[in-house]
């Protein structure tokens, strides 16, 4: 199911639990009719029903699940912001009921994600007009009046072309009044507020997929992934869409056998490197003959760079971290050295990183496919100028193309 935006910044909370016990217990047929109600959006509907149901039926995952949304979705025009944050922990509460019991869904846990513990409400805008158009806008989304939504989210972007949720919001109004075209073009203005968030190019692919271009679909979803690729979430609509064309996402294999511990300073002001060795490999003569032995120029590089030389390349940071210079840099000498043996039976994760190096996206697949920690704050860096690399990698090596 798609998540609406205005769920992922939850101006919402819920009314209170209906009593079950003096009514007849549910039947299967209830429990059909509130899934109905809630595949309908009619989530005020549904919720009396999914409170009953999670009363009687307290180990049931998807009633929990789907009673936590309700709970998000039922008062989106709550005014008193106290009961709007106790309600959000509720929703909180209940949700992580539904993962205990198994639930793993990208719903679930965007949803979980997207909650705080203290179930606070970030503003939309610091000017309190276009504040309480926002919140106009999202109490009537939550009721399900799309069209009085639309018009709030539009005066809202009026006041302020820059803000991106009114533009994202725009097109999930659209996108729930089944008008696709004009959704695209919502998500797409959206973009052009802000090129580096995932989630209106996600929405924009659902859009797309929903009017069966799938093709266009698949760029989109790899534009969520580009924009944000340490984020969950950015993944849903790629993994969606090879599920539904009964595809798979690949990752090349390029593993280290050998490692590098981090730098450590003792006592006596000295830095110590422990590079970590696999003695399967050492005088391996297999190894010798597919290139493996040529790892070890991976951990060595690694270890002898100059103390100073973190310093020089980031002098902003006073602490060395694994970087993305270092780390490609480490395996492009790898690349280099069995590129100069020709060997004739490279061993596939060797001919891997050969390859993607000599298509010049190797950066791409270490910040995308291999990134620690450290690697991963170099990325925007690295987007904001090599955005066709990435786009790159992830279309010819993760993200299967259609038959």
């Amino acid at each position: 199911m798609k998540l609406c935006g205005w769920l992922l910044w939850a101006v919402l909370a819920a009314c209170a639990g209906v009593g079950a016990a003096q009514n007849a217990p549910l039947t299967d047929s209830d429990r059909q009719h509130a899934m109905q109600l809630f595949d309908e959006q009619k989530f005020a509907e549904a919720l009396p029903l999914f409170e009953r149901l999670a009363a009687e039926r307290p180990k049931d995952a998807v009633v929990m699940e789907r009673l936590g949304f309700a709970i998000l979705a039922g008062a989106a025009g709550l005014k008193d912001r106290e009961a709007e944050t106790r309600e959000r922990r509720r929703a909180r509460t209940v949700l992580l009921q539904a993962k205990a019991l198994g639930d793993n869904s990208n719903l679930l846990q965007v949803l979980i994600e997207g909650l705080p513990k203290d179930g606070s409400v970030s503003p939309f805008s610091a000017n309190k007009e276009v504040e309480s158009v926002m919140r106009e806008a999202e109490a009537a989304f939550g009721r399900g009046d799309m069209k009085e939504a639309l018009d709030g989210y539009l005066r809202a972007f009026a006041l302020d072309p820059h803000l991106y949720e009114a533009a994202l919001f725009a097109g999930d109004a659209c996108y729930k009044m089944h008008r696709n075209e004009s959704a695209c073009e919502w998500y797409e203005r959206a973009t052009q507020v802000n090129a580096d968030r995932e989630t209106a190019y996600r929405y924009w692919g659902d859009a797309l997929m929903t009017a069966g271009d799938n093709a266009q679909a698949r760029s989109k979803f790899i534009e969520a992934v580009v924009a944000e690729p340490y984020q969950r979430k950015s993944w849903m609509g790629v993994e969606q869409w090879a599920g539904r064309n009964k595809l798979s996402l690949s990752f090349p294999k390029i593993t280290p056998p050998h490692s590098v511990s981090p730098p450590q300073t003792g006592a006596d002001g000295n830095t110590r490197i422990d590079v970590n060795l696999d003695p399967a490999i050492l005088g391996d003569k297999a190894a010798d003959e597919d290139g493996r032995s040529a790892w070890f120029i991976y951990p060595l590089n690694r270890a002898t760079r100059p103390a100073g030389l973190f310093a020089k390349e980031f002098p902003g940071e006073k602490q060395y971290r694994h970087s993305l210079k270092e780390e490609a840099e480490s395996l492009r000498m790898v690349a280099d050295q069995v590129g100069k043996k020709k060997i004739a039976k490279l061993d596939p994760g060797l001919a891997m990183l050969v390859k993607i190096d000599d298509e010049g996206i190797l950066e791409a697949y270490v910040l995308i496919g291999a990134a620690d920690q450290g690697i991963s704050q170099d990325y925007a860096a690295y987007r904001a100028g090599n955005r066709q690399k990435l786009r790159r990698y992830l279309d010819e090596y993760v993200v299967p193309r259609l038959p």
